[in-house]
């Protein structure tokens, strides 16, 4: 609500940008002026810096909301759009645990969304707990229940009876260890090449104190 800028992007505290996190995305926001809301790419790290993977991601509107019952691969963290969209469609407080699937959610329909192929951040995961995950799912639950009544989308049920079903193969998953193989929905496997990108990112980071850092734009601190 107090944003001035043309552009408005989010991310989590304690996350990590890549050098160009900002400039990749406004670039494309400037010349493609019919997208509403920008993806990209992200590295799944854990608290020592280490790289588990990359979140699952579609560059394509069609692709982004082919099946928006069982969810939208336009990862949170990654979000740059512009300042107006979101202020016409806030962020539901009660949504919880849902609030980005749920914006999706209400404005796939009429918005254009879309993403960069290039990996620009790295998305802090210390280990996949069941009770979040299971919350998570919960709250989703909530979240079509309410869109199927209100905009009278009943093709929306699909995920209402899909939802207690994975939450079993997430609990089969956390209880056998088996997280990142199972559930490739949280994190897919990663080549070489950007798995040495990212490990120069985390020392980098790692070696200058944020506010002195010419480059690297981190947010710690939440805002």
């Amino acid at each position: 609500g107090l944003a001035q800028g043309r552009f408005f992007a989010r991310m989590d505290g304690d996350d990590i940008c890549y050098p160009e996190r900002f400039e990749r995305p406004v670039a494309m926001l400037g010349l493609r002026q019919e997208i509403d809301l920008l993806g990209f790419g992200a590295i799944v790290f854990n608290g020592s810096g280490q790289a588990v993977g990359k979140l699952p991601m579609r560059l394509d509107h069609a692709e982004i909301c082919k099946r928006p019952w069982a969810g939208f691969y336009l990862a949170h963290p990654t979000w740059m759009g512009r300042t107006e969209w979101f202020k016409k469609h806030p962020y539901r407080q009660d949504a919880l645990r849902a609030q980005d699937q749920d914006l999706l959610l209400r404005t796939h329909r009429h918005s254009q969304f879309s993403a960069l192929p290039d990996i620009l951040l790295g998305y802090r995961q210390e280990s996949v707990s069941l009770s979040a995950v299971l919350r998570g799912r919960f709250y989703f639950s909530f979240t079509l229940y309410r869109q199927m009544i209100e905009g009278r989308d009943w093709k929306l049920i699909r995920g209402l009876l899909e939802q207690p079903l994975k939450g079993l193969v997430d609990a089969f998953a956390v209880g056998t260890g088996l997280n990142y193989r199972l559930l490739q929905h949280r994190a897919m496997p990663i080549d070489e090449k950007t798995r040495n990108d990212w490990e120069e990112v985390w020392v980098t980071v790692n070696a200058f104190p944020p506010a002195v850092h010419p480059k690297l734009a981190i947010n710690r601190s939440g805002v």
